[in-house]
């Protein structure tokens, strides 16, 4: 019977004694509740809720997680560029995505009252989903969500990013974007540089060619050191696209130049190893500098490259490996779903015998809206003639933004 009393005294004994090593009391209190959040006292100084409370099925965090941004890409984007933690980031999702569904009226400014945070900080957060390459449609849905908020909210460089992610998605000419777009204009009216320079993307994208010039002139002949440089990089990007488009090939070399050496912009980096030089070696070196900035269609270009020499060598390739690394670019882009790549890719399959995975990459390009087939049918099975590895074809490939 002692053995059998003494067991409990000693654990109970044992927990005493640790919890006691954390308190300075000499005797042994009860734990203290937990602080009261600002919000929860705000509730009880008679404030109303911010928004009713929702049935479980909709607040479940299982549900509301689902959409939230990995805890790496969380953590990655504390330590480099936005000043709120990990934890934080996520609960403020969470909480975000609680508050729309509920849709009460001035939710959206109560919610940056409640975190203490301006509105940019939404659009950070989109930008925050955005950087996973694996985010999910609903989750970029969200991140749209997002950043349309902070642009109610009247955060003016949202409104920048809202237009630059349409025209690069080439959504610019939805309803949704009239709004921003016509508050670019009003800002550009303004004298404001940045607004001007995305404007003149935006009336290129709308084939106002000659107003997107006017308007770009204007710009880039005064002082851009109040602009981001990749905004200026954008400038000069754009002009040498206008002069492309009107066939003025040297004024668009020059464009180009300006955009790649003064701004590092890539895309003009890959332009210039399409446009600016004959050299191969100059070429790839443009291209590789563009490749470095993640641009798929630089990657895509030097397995053109590649391929061109592959098809300088006499006979047929018979393995994989006699591809180099035309094959190894044209992998790269197509796991990234750049659809010209995969028809490479299928290219190279039908080559060297392996007609069923050639058909599978066939099967992937065609479920992409973006593919274009060039002139002429496309046939199956290829042979090594048909694979499209003329200089022209460098041309035809335009880099993504």
């Amino acid at each position: 019977m002692a053995t059998i009393r003494l067991k409990p005294f000693v654990e109970i004994r044992c927990r005493v004694d640790v919890y006691r090593c954390f308190h300075s009391a000499s005797t042994v209190r009860a734990k203290t509740k937990p602080a009261i959040s600002p919000r929860v006292k705000r509730l009880n100084r008679g404030h109303k809720p911010i928004q009713p409370p929702l049935p479980a099925s909709q607040t479940s965090s299982e549900n509301l997680d689902e959409n939230l941004p990995s805890p790496n890409a969380c953590m990655n984007a504390f330590k480099e560029w936005l000043p709120i933690n990990a934890e934080l980031q996520r609960g403020l999702l969470r909480r975000y995505q609680v508050c729309a569904k509920a849709n009460v009226s001035g939710w959206e400014r109560n919610l940056c009252d409640e975190f203490g945070i301006k509105p940019r900080v939404l659009s950070s957060l989109a930008l925050v989903i955005l950087s996973d390459k694996l985010s999910t449609p609903t989750q970029k849905r969200l991140a749209r969500d997002l950043m349309f908020s902070a642009y109610r909210l009247g955060d003016t460089s949202t409104t920048y990013q809202l237009v630059e992610i349409a025209l690069r998605s080439k959504a610019i000419q939805t309803a949704e974007m009239r709004g921003p777009i016509q508050e670019l204009g009003r800002l550009a009216g303004s004298g404001d540089s940045r607004a001007a320079i995305v404007l003149g993307s935006v009336l290129l994208s709308q084939n106002k060619v000659q107003e997107a010039l006017k308007i770009l002139r204007a710009v880039t002949s005064s002082d851009l050191d109040s602009v981001p440089p990749e905004t200026a990089g954008e400038a000069f990007y754009t002009m040498g696209e206008i002069y492309l488009t009107l066939k003025d090939k040297s004024r668009a070399i020059d464009c180009y130049q300006k955009s790649a050496l003064d701004y590092n912009d890539p895309r003009a980096y890959h332009q210039l190893g399409i446009l600016g030089s004959n050299d191969a070696t100059i070429r790839r070196l443009r291209l590789s500098k563009a490749a470095q900035h993640g641009l798929i269609a630089s990657w895509h270009s030097l397995g053109i490259l590649e391929l061109i020499e592959v098809k300088s060598r006499p006979g047929a390739p018979k393995k994989f490996r006699d591809f180099g690394m035309a094959r190894e670019w044209f992998q790269v882009a197509a796991a990234d779903k750049f659809g010209p790549s995969m028809l490479e890719m299928a290219n190279m399959c039908f080559v060297v015998g392996d007609n069923e995975s050639g058909e599978q990459w066939l099967d992937h390009a065609e479920n992409l809206p973006d593919v274009r087939w060039g002139t002429g049918a496309l046939s199956r099975p290829m042979n090594f003639d048909t694979l499209r590895s003329e200089t022209s074809q460098l041309q035809q490939h335009q880099p993504n933004s």
